[in-house]
C-alpha cells in the first residue's frame, strides 16, 4: 500500500465551529475512498486500547477529512509496529463538535471553559511580567502551603528512589543495551549522541558574536517564602 503525507490543513467548518487537522498519511489505493494513518510511538506496551487523547484525536482528524474510520500504527516500548482500526460514527462525529463549539463560545465570551483547568504554565503565559505590588491572600490558603512543602518532599523522595532504582538496574545490564524479563523486553539503555555549544569556548574566542546573538528572556520565578505563624 502506498502512502503519502499531505501538506494541507484538513478543515470542518460551520456555525460556531472550525476544526483544523493534519494527517500523517493517506492512501488512496482504493479508487473513491481515502484511508487516513496516524502514526505513534509510545514508552508504554501497547495493550489494544487508544488513550482517550489518542482516540479523540482519531474522532477530530475523521471529521476534519469526511472519513468513517482511522488507522493507527503504534510503534510501542517492545519495539512492535501495532495496527489498529478505529471506527468513528456520525454520532462520535456530533458529540466532539457539540463539545469543541461549546469550549469555542467560552473563549470567545473570555471564560474558562467547563471542564478545563489552567495549569501553571497558562497563569504564566497570562501574567509574563511582575509588578513591585503586594496582594493580600486568604487565610486559608496556610493549608496550600503546607501541601505545597509536602508534594515538593515527595517529589524529591521520589526521584531518589528512581535514581537507586535505576543505578541498580543498569549495573546488572553493565555494557548491555538492552535487559528482558521473562523473555520480554523490560529495559532499553542505548547510546546517542547530543550536540552542544561549547559556549565558554565561545564566549572566549568570539565575545562579540556572543554579544551580538545574546536573547533575554523575562522569567517569573515562583517560591515559597512562608515559614509559618
Amino acid at each position: 500500500m502506498l502512502l503519502t503525507s499531505p501538506d494541507v490543513l484538513y478543515c470542518y467548518e460551520e456555525e460556531g465551529v472550525r476544526l483544523l487537522a493534519t494527517l500523517d498519511a493517506i492512501s488512496l489505493a482504493e479508487p473513491g475512498y481515502q484511508r487516513v494513518f496516524e502514526i505513534k510511538t509510545s514508552r508504554k506496551r501497547w495493550k489494544g486500547q487508544l488513550p482517550d487523547y489518542w482516540y479523540w484525536q482519531g474522532v477530530h482528524q475523521a471529521i476534519c477529512a469526511n472519513v468513517h474510520s482511522i488507522d493507527w500504527a503504534i510503534f510501542d516500548s517492545e519495539l512492535a509496529l501495532h495496527q489498529h482500526v478505529q471506527k468513528v460514527s456520525s454520532d462520535e462525529k456530533q458529540k466532539h463538535i457539540d463539545a469543541c463549539r461549546k469550549f469555542l463560545a467560552a473563549i470567545d465570551l473570555g471564560m474558562l471553559p467547563d471542564g478545563a483547568e489552567y495549569a501553571y504554565r497558562h497563569i504564566q503565559a497570562q501574567y509574563p511580567e511582575g509588578q513591585n505590588t503586594t496582594v493580600e491572600l486568604p487565610s486559608d490558603l496556610q493549608n496550600k502551603i503546607v501541601e505545597l512543602n509536602t508534594i515538593k518532599e515527595t517529589i524529591k523522595e521520589a526521584e531518589l528512589l528512581e535514581d537507586k532504582i535505576k543505578a541498580e538496574i543498569c549495573g546488572l545490564m553493565g555494557e548491555a543495551e538492552y535487559a528482558t524479563l521473562g523473555g520480554t523486553l523490560a529495559f532499553t539503555w542505548k547510546n546517542s549522541v547530543r550536540n552542544s555549544l561549547d559556549q565558554k569556548r565561545l564566549e572566549a574566542e568570539h565575545p562579540a558574536l556572543v554579544e551580538k546573538f545574546k536573547k533575554q528572556t523575562n522569567i517569573r520565578t515562583f517560591r515559597v517564602a512562608y515559614k509559618g505563624a
